[in-house]
């Protein structure tokens, strides 16, 4: 969606709510007076359109300190979202605030799983690393301790995903630990059927994945159906980004997930989760406050890792 600027230069910025197709919110530094619609909402800043639209915006300016007028056209858009300067997520669409605890230390932890992938970003099948897909284990209180990526490539060896490498990373670093049966396993895309059967085996409690994977994400639920072991209990991560990445993938007509994670679109949706996690001022929910710190400071750790950096050294 774009907007054009105020023909009198003051900034009017137009937002996707991401709750349906046809509202969007905006933002102003001035005093938003109305607008010309009857749907909109001008005290709360939100605007109903059709497809494509102008809406007359009235609002006061504080600096000249008087109240102006600017049209505001909403303009459907096919491409991509563009990368923006480093910092800039503005563009980005936002997770409202969560319902409950649970919901908000799910989203703090999968938005560290997406980080684990951005902030070692492959372009290719014939980069250097692997795929764009990070894991983090988090222990019996919800704090992360350990975490891996994709490395099908540099290692030369196609099971070198990344909850393998997490939980072999860490089962290999705490030599004491006889499984992870009070961890759980985060995952930027739902678990392969090897990847389900190592985190069955070490009978890992809950994996909450941050996509879907259509052709080769739903192991874990067939081995429920099929045997009486103690299967992980899977769960969606209850984040924007999770869907923001289901539909950019199912607009694109790509057949793999995996490779299509290579593009610049997948690299913008986990940037955002990256900024979000890194900007997030503080827990909503007390009981997860360490959480966030915990995940922040991991955050901080991979920022300065090098390059192609599979897991922990």
């Amino acid at each position: 969606m774009t907007s054009q600027a105020d023909p009198v230069g003051f900034p009017l910025v137009v937002k996707e709510t991401g709750d349906d197709e046809s509202t969007f919110d905006l933002t102003t530094a001035g005093l938003l007076l109305g607008f010309t619609q009857e749907e909109s909402d001008a005290p709360t800043g939100l605007i109903k359109v059709n497809s494509s639209d102008i809406v007359t915006v009235t609002y006061h300016d504080p600096a000249p300190c008087a109240d102006l007028v600017a049209q505001i056209t909403i303009e459907l858009v096919a491409a991509e979202p563009q990368p923006a300067a480093e910092n800039d997520t503005a563009y980005c669409l936002d997770d409202p605030e969560p319902p409950n605890q649970t919901t908000e230390r799910r989203q703090i932890l999968s938005w560290l799983a997406y980080s684990v992938a951005y902030l070692d970003w492959q372009t290719s099948t014939a980069d250097r690393r692997g795929y764009n897909i990070g894991a983090v284990l988090v222990d019996k209180y919800d704090l992360p301790v350990y975490w891996g990526r994709n490395c099908v490539t540099s290692s030369d060896d196609g099971t070198r995903h990344a909850e393998v490498t997490t939980i072999e990373g860490y089962i290999q670093a705490t030599p004491d630990l006889a499984n992870i049966s009070t961890h759980r396993l985060y995952t930027s895309l739902q678990t392969c059927a090897q990847c389900a059967g190592m985190a069955t085996l070490q009978q890992a409690s809950q994996v909450i994945y941050g996509e879907t994977d259509v052709n080769n994400g739903q192991a874990l639920q067939v081995f429920k159906d099929n045997t009486t072991w103690n299967i992980p209990s899977e769960y969606p991560a209850p984040t924007v980004y999770f869907d923001e990445i289901s539909d950019s993938f199912a607009a694109s007509g790509a057949q793999s997930i995996s490779v299509w994670l290579y593009s610049d679109t997948a690299n913008v949706i986990m940037k955002c989760a990256y900024y979000k996690l890194k900007n997030y001022p503080s827990a909503v929910f007390s009981n997860n406050d360490k959480i966030l710190v915990e995940a922040q400071a991991m955050l901080a750790v991979l920022e300065e890792q090098p390059a192609d950096r599979c897991k922990p050294q």
